[in-house]
C-alpha cells in the first residue's frame, strides 16, 4: 500500500492516480540541473514525454476529499510483485491528478516532512507460504 498525506487542501475534491514509471530518474538537491523536472528525469536527460514516462493505465486512483492532513493510500500489490519478479522496473510511481489542469493542486508531505509519521509509506505486508 502506498500512502501519502495531504498538507494542503483545496475547497473540492480531487482524484489522483498512481502510474508505474518506466523509466529512471534522479533526486536532486536544490541546484540547477541537479535532479529530475518536468523536463528532464535527471537533470541531463529528457522524459520522452514532458512531465515524465510512465505506463498510461494508472495503477490505482483514489479521492482526496477535503481534510488536511488526511493520509491517501493506492493499492500498488501487483506493480510490487511485479517489481520483485523482475517483470517490470522498478522506477517508484508517478502521482498524477487524474484532471490534470482544472482546478487547484493539493499538496502531499514529502519525505523531508518534520512528522515522520506524515512522511511517504511503501507498507509491504509478507505473508510466508506453508
Amino acid at each position: 500500500m502506498l500512502k501519502l498525506t495531504l498538507t494542503q487542501v483545496q475547497t473540492n475534491a480531487r482524484t489522483y492516480a498512481v502510474h508505474r514509471l518506466n523509466t529512471s530518474w534522479a533526486e536532486g538537491n536544490g541546484a540547477a540541473n541537479s535532479g529530475v523536472t518536468w523536463n528532464s528525469r535527471n537533470g541531463v536527460n529528457a522524459w520522452t514525454t514532458a512531465g515524465g514516462d510512465f505506463a498510461p493505465t494508472a495503477t490505482a486512483s483514489t479521492a482526496t476529499g477535503t481534510v488536511n492532513g488526511a493520509t491517501l493510500q493506492w493499492d500498488v500489490t501487483w506493480d510490487v510483485a511485479a517489481f520483485l519478479a523482475g517483470t517490470a522496473s522498478n522506477n517508484g510511481w508517478l502521482v498524477k491528478d487524474a484532471h490534470e489542469g482544472t482546478g487547484a493542486e493539493f499538496v502531499f508531505a514529502s519525505r523531508e516532512n518534520g512528522t515522520p509519521t506524515k512522511r511517504p509509506q511503501l507498507v509491504v505486508t509478507f505473508t510466508a507460504c506453508p
